[in-house]
């Protein structure tokens, strides 16, 4: 079966670099069983200090991943040892940081052969790493380069939350996935805190202190990682990697190639020998966008409550007039406005990162570039998801999603009336229905359908809004709390000690607790049975509506009906 070798080079972990070449297979077009998996390989696309990674499928299902492998041969003595334990070290540091963000390239499985000396790990499949991108696109517009910031100082507010150091953070480790959505990989040799740490990392993206012989005699904290985050600014501004004897000066061939004083600043602070001076993950990236330039600026970078009412913003050189504030949220208000060059009505959502601690930040952050991924992903597939027109970020803090207007929320709609008619609650209804399938039909959950996430428009048309904390189906996810009653029991009542698994039958419970809302003019709880009219409503004759409420309102997911169920049900499919 391994045919065709070429070399893998090995480092040896032991305070000096040793330059080993050892054989490993060209794998194209061959099957290997991976934890109890076939899986065919189809193409090498990138290699690694450690090993080889390709482009593979998994037979059952046709699933598309990527597949490192790594020699682990016994006959590399040390070199094995060392090369399991950064096998073992990324898949269990990956899977742990994929609970807390979606920007961590996620690790489906680990496996060794030991018959042929090799480890396995299988992980989703990216379109490309960040290098080759920034090699493709030559040069990044100021807002295409913000927007790619802003997900890396996602990236390393989650390490430092955690603790941990990467060490080799550097553009062929970060991954892109369509919509421009950055992954960090490869934590085969990331460390705790403070852990001694030996000579390693890619200069000049590693900070000097991780690439240094002295390394061993050192504790490594998370500033090593401030130096890499700096150096890939530095290299989507100027387009070439940083010089260790130059640092934060622009090479000279372009030296006018970024005038913001507040990128600059970051590059300054950043780009800094002597760790210790060097900024802080916490309190510098805290704002996720450049910061000032002084700690004490007292310019309004953001601000959570000064009303955005009549005020002109340029959103992507586009002016809007602000009108009135349509709805507020714990972290954005969405407001009415107009754009001024066509007095296109639209709807802004506003977020502000400022003022946060790093953890809102972190989970802000994260659910923006959710919703903007999920919303232009599912946008063409149904009339009932709400076009987004566009979306920018200010060195104010704020940023911005400019969306199509409605008439109003579901909330509002059915607040202004004591009933609805049946015929109207069932045309309500097949869109949900709709709107369920399109969901399951994607392997989407939205986690937080709810009448204030329903937008009418004009002739009943309803959209869904609001994607912050949808997530794949089978993707790790945080365990939000989402809207009582609206959104599922076991995302609402959980015990923390009992975390259970998040399926799309959550957005089922939602459906039916809307149903419930527009038949009895009330939400429901969660005692069971839930179904049930409070004791002063008169009880529903309709014993298909009935059974729809019966089938979705239960408290155990398991024995909810699912998208398909819904479907072909009487009620929805019946005048």
């Amino acid at each position: 079966m391994l045919n065709n070798l070429r070399p893998v080079h090995v480092w040896i972990d032991d305070g000096f670099r040793q330059n080993r070449t050892y054989p490993v297979a060209r794998m194209e077009g061959e099957v290997w069983l991976i934890f109890n998996e076939k899986y065919t390989i189809s193409k090498h696309i990138g290699d690694g200090g450690f090993g080889f990674v390709y482009a593979a499928q998994r037979d059952r299902d046709r699933k598309p991943v990527a597949i490192k492998v790594v020699t682990v041969a016994s006959g590399l003595g040390e070199a094995a040892r060392q090369n399991s334990e950064s096998v073992l070290n990324e898949f269990q540091k990956s899977r742990e940081l994929s609970r807390l963000t979606n920007q961590i390239v996620h690790m489906f499985s680990v496996d060794f052969n030991a018959q042929y000396g090799l480890a396995f790990l299988v992980m989703e499949l990216g379109q490309q790493d960040f290098e080759k991108y920034l090699q493709q696109k030559q040069m990044l517009s100021s807002l295409q380069r913000k927007l790619l910031w802003r997900q890396l100082v996602n990236i390393a507010l989650i390490l430092r939350h955690s603790k941990i150091v990467h060490r080799d953070i550097k553009p062929e480790n970060l991954i892109v996935f369509p919509g421009d959505i950055i992954k960090l990989s490869d934590l085969g040799i990331a460390k705790r805190v403070l852990q001694k740490s030996s000579p390693i990392g890619s200069p000049p993206y590693s900070a000097p202190e991780v690439t240094s012989p002295m390394s061993s005699y050192m504790s490594l904290t998370t500033r090593a990682d401030v130096w890499s985050w700096g150096a890939i600014l530095y290299r989507m501004t100027y387009m070439v990697p940083p010089d260790y004897n130059h640092l934060s000066r622009p090479p000279s061939f372009n030296q006018n190639a970024s005038p913001d004083p507040l990128l600059l600043d970051v590059l300054h602070h950043t780009l800094v020998t002597n760790p210790w001076k060097r900024a802080d993950t916490t309190t510098y990236f805290g704002k996720v966008d450049y910061v000032p330039q002084n700690p004490n600026d007292q310019r309004h970078y953001a601000y959570r409550s000064v009303p955005m009412e009549h005020h002109v913003v340029s959103i992507h050189k586009q002016p809007y007039i602000f009108d009135r504030k349509l709805a507020t949220g714990k972290y954005s208000s969405v407001y009415a406005a107009r754009r001024r060059v066509d007095n296109k009505p639209v709807a802004i959502k506003v977020l502000s990162f400022v003022g946060r601690n790093s953890r809102e930040v972190s989970m802000i952050a994260q659910s923006f570039m959710n919703e903007i991924r999920m919303t232009r992903r599912l946008v063409g597939q149904s009339n009932h998801i709400m076009y987004l027109h566009d979306f920018d970020f200010h060195n104010t803090g704020l940023s911005f999603i400019v969306m199509e207007l409605g008439q109003q929320d579901l909330e509002k709609y059915l607040s202004q009336r004591s009933a609805i008619s049946p015929t109207e609650r069932k045309v309500i209804w097949r869109q949900l229905v709709d709107i369920a399938t399109v969901l399951h039909n994607s392997q989407i959950i939205h986690l937080n359908i709810s009448p204030d996430n329903l937008i009418v428009f004009y002739g009943n048309l309803i959209k869904l809004t609001d994607f912050g904390m949808a997530q794949k189906v089978n993707e790790p996810g945080t365990i939000t709390h989402g809207t009582p009653p609206y959104s599922a029991p076991e995302l609402t009542i959980v015990s923390r000690h009992n975390v259970p698994s998040i399926t799309s039958k959550a957005d089922i419970w939602s459906l039916g607790a809307i149903l419930y809302r527009m038949t009895y003019m009330t939400p429901p709880d969660y005692i069971e049975p839930c179904h049930r009219p409070l004791p002063h409503q008169n009880p529903i004759q309709d014993s298909h509506l009935l059974s729809v409420l019966r089938h979705t309102l239960l408290i155990d997911a398991k024995d909810r009906a699912d998208a398909s169920w819904l479907t072909k049900h009487p009620y929805t499919t019946t005048a």
